[in-house]
């Protein structure tokens, strides 16, 4: 049997996410069920802070709030409650109600990672992405092909990804000043 050389370069699963309508009644009730892990609580900064791009287009996430609880040494199990804004959150919500949303990994090559989605699940580029001063998160609609989405994630310089997904919006004819 051949091995797979090209594969994901992570193998490990740092954080699964959960969109839910309401992050207190989850709190309340996941914290006795994991009392004792470490636990982190906060709303998404806005979009001056860390850009947030939704198919290309500038978005603002303020209103979104996470409750994290750390299970080990690097797996995160993350329930989201998305606001009022639209965003990717509350579009999940909508047409799923309550539920999972994705598996995160973090990569050290993210344009190498998207060459593999392309080949393995038609997906070129991420729906979604934040940029944070030395951290990448991406969103690939992959729940046809692997019946989750993926939430692709890279620490350092994230320039050339951003730099890449945005020129291709632009010559889509979305043409946005604040790129």
């Amino acid at each position: 049997m051949e091995r797979n050389t090209k594969g994901l370069q992570s193998r490990k699963i740092v954080q699964i996410n959960f969109v839910v309508e309401d992050l207190y009644r989850i709190k309340e009730s996941w914290g006795q069920l994991l009392n004792g892990s470490k636990v982190y609580e906060y709303t998404l900064p806005s979009s001056d802070l860390v850009p947030i791009y939704t198919d290309g287009m500038m978005e603002e996430c303020d209103d979104v709030k996470t409750v994290k609880y750390v299970l080990d040494d690097h797996v995160v199990l993350a329930f989201w409650m998305p606001g009022e804004k639209d965003n990717p959150w509350k579009r999940h919500l909508e047409k799923n109600g309550e539920s999972f949303m994705n598996i995160e990994f973090v990569v050290d090559d993210l344009i190498q990672t998207y060459d593999l989605l392309k080949e393995v699940c038609n997906v070129e580029k991420p729906y979604h992405f934040g940029l944070y001063p030395d951290f990448i998160y991406s969103f690939a609609d992959t729940k046809e092909i692997l019946a989750t989405d993926l939430n692709i994630g890279m620490k350092g310089d994230w320039k050339q990804c951003r730099d890449l997904w945005l020129s291709e919006n632009k010559e889509e004819g979305n043409d946005d000043e604040d790129l």
